[in-house]
């Protein structure tokens, strides 16, 4: 009877060791099942192990059989997965994306050329250098525009011109300041039956570099007809002249963009307490070059304006707008006369 009790508590023994087995899984799902209901973090393994997070529904055997009203809960798990593969650590990287950005403007390098590198350039003689001469008279501006007889302000040094200029044997002055040269100006005579000379160019400098040029410009029919419309005119008169004395009318016209400015001089009178001046088709005027862009008045002209004097928009001081000066004194087949009221200047 010992033996047979003693084997039946055995086989007691063994059922409920092998119950206990059977449910340590089960504690295992609840005991995860708790911690991610309640907030408590696991540890999170170490490589080479990757953690997985996945939303599910967690039901329970009561849950089989729901009652109406009562939803099913929803709940978090997490598992810990063995990578199967190096691949599985290292995934594909993104594509790189590379943001394009704007490509800068090249920088201009003012030229600093000094003048032992230039090589000279051989002297013009006789008929040559008098064709050469008309040339450089009759096309100023025959180059890339602005500039004259190919020096570009803001560009071109002083010795540059000095070495194109070289050949043409003008008369050459320098007028210095602090022992730099500021001006620069060549004459250009007229032959032997005549006196004075034919043209003055004169060059200004900053640090050796050209900042304007003074020289002449064609009648105002021609350099219309050229240029094209101005962005302003302005004009400057005399109100009161003492007897048998002419009125200087003065024209001026400004392309900002371009900077630069033309002006004309013309021996008026007054009729009627109007002061009219008319300009001739083949007067020549004076040309005023600067940097494009680096003007905002006509006072940034000088000297083509004369500092001092008082000017006034030909808007303000005529009847004509800029259509009707142009359709003026682009022809040159009109009268190029103008008139404005002699109390504007007295």
């Amino acid at each position: 009877m010992d033996s047979i009790s003693n084997q039946h508590r055995e086989a007691q023994i063994k059922m409920k060791t092998k119950n206990i087995l059977l449910l340590v899984p089960n504690l295992v799902v609840m005991l995860v099942f708790v911690s991610c209901q309640s907030g408590t973090k696991l540890a999170t393994p170490t490589l080479p192990f990757v953690t997985v997070t996945v939303t599910g529904t967690a039901i329970s055997q009561s849950s089989l059989t729901p009652t109406k009203g009562s939803p099913l809960q929803t709940a978090t798990m997490t598992a810990i997965v063995e990578p199967t593969s190096v691949s599985d650590l290292n995934p594909t990287p993104l594509p790189t994306i590379i943001r394009q950005t704007a490509t800068p403007l090249p920088t201009i390098a003012t030229p600093t050329i000094a003048a032992a590198t230039l090589t000279p350039l051989p002297t013009l003689e006789g008929e040559e250098l008098a064709l050469a001469v008309a040339e450089l008279l009759a096309n100023p501006m025959n180059c890339d525009f602005p500039c004259w007889w190919g020096a570009v302000p803001g560009i071109t040094s002083i010795d540059e011109i000095k070495h194109a200029m070289a050949p043409y044997n003008f008369g050459i002055y320098e007028y210095e300041e602090g022992g730099e040269v500021i001006h620069l100006r060549f004459d250009i005579e007229n032959n032997e039956e005549q006196s004075g000379f034919e043209a003055r160019i004169v060059y200004n400098f900053s640090s050796t570099i050209l900042v304007g040029v003074t020289g002449y410009a064609p009648s105002i029919s021609e350099f219309l007809a050229k240029h094209g419309q101005p962005d302003e005119v302005w004009l400057q008169a005399i109100g009161f002249w003492p007897p048998g004395r002419l009125l200087p009318v003065r024209l001026k016209m400004i392309y900002f963009d371009e900077g630069m400015a033309v002006g004309y001089v013309a021996d008026g009178d007054i009729q009627e307490d109007v002061v009219i001046g008319c300009f001739a088709n083949e007067e020549t005027g004076s040309f005023r070059l600067i940097s494009p862009d680096s003007a905002t008045t006509y006072r940034d002209f000088s000297p083509v304006f004369e500092v001092d004097a008082l000017y006034r928009t030909l808007e303000y001081a005529t009847d004509l707008t800029m259509e009707d000066f142009m359709q003026r004194f682009s022809d040159p087949t009109q009268p190029q006369c103008i008139e404005t009221p002699a109390e504007l200047w007295e």
